[in-house]
Parts: C-alpha cells; structure tokens; sequence
C-alpha cells in the first residue's frame, strides 16, 4: 500500500471516530425528562419570600454598614481600592 493511501485511509478512520465521540454525550450532560425532586433555585428551602418591611430593613443596613466602611476606608487612605487598583495600573 502506497503512503496516500495509507494517509487517506487513516484520515477516513479518524474522522469516523471524530464523528462517534462527538455524538455520545456522558449521561451527567443529558436532560433529565423525570420531574425534579424538591425546590430549586433561589427560593430553595424558604416557604415564603421575605416581608417588605424585612426587605427594608436589609437593605438599609447594608447601605449603613457600607456608607461607615467607606468614610473609615476614605480617613485613612487617599483612594478606595478600585481607584487605587486603575491608577496604579494607569501611570
């Protein structure tokens, strides 16, 4: 058998192989059709979303503790992190 025939020969097998292993998914990527067990998501585990007045009062204390992180991180330093981070990656 000459080389070309040897190559063209070999070039079909492999893409014969290529073409089998392309088309067979492992079973942990397939789509599930049965229903899913239990809640998932965000809510997951939770039997209600949270009050409104609760939703507030999170919110109202993340932006105090960040507004009272900000003003010590500004007395003692000249920039917050991410303006320091641009301006040392800038000069």
């Amino acid at each position: 058998m000459s080389n070309s025939r040897r190559s063209a020969a070999g070039t079909r097998a492999s893409a014969a192989a290529l073409s089998a292993a392309a088309t067979t998914v492992p079973a942990a990527l397939t789509i599930s059709r049965s229903r899913p067990r239990g809640r998932r998501g965000a809510r997951a585990g939770r039997s209600r979303p949270a009050r409104p007045w609760a939703r507030l009062l999170i919110a109202l204390s993340l932006f105090t503790t960040q507004v009272l992180l900000s003003r010590w991180r500004l007395s003692r330093h000249q920039y917050g992190p991410v303006e320091w981070l641009l301006r040392a990656a800038t000069h």
